[in-house]
């Protein structure tokens, strides 16, 4: 179970960027309470880079035996 920091919302507004740059290095949520009720900051973790990637349908991700033959000296111009 990972530890939470408690505090309250006055040491959050002086200590804001301390505390979230804390949270960001350690992984530790931050609990505020205000009038009873309790709020979270949690580091989210960030997506894996493969679910970033944005999908290009026209991109070929196969070896297809055409482009594994094709003589691509044949269409080279070497004077571009």
């Amino acid at each position: 179970m990972q530890k939470t920091h408690h505090i309250t919302l006055t040491e959050l507004r002086g200590n804001l960027y301390q505390l979230i740059d804390q949270t960001i290095e350690t992984g530790t949520p931050i609990e505020i309470e205000r009038k009873g009720h309790f709020l979270k900051i949690v580091l989210e973790k960030a997506p894996a880079k493969m679910e970033r990637l944005i999908a290009r349908p026209e991109t070929v991700t196969q070896a297809d035996d055409d482009l594994l033959h094709t003589n691509w000296l044949e269409n080279w111009d070497s004077h571009l």
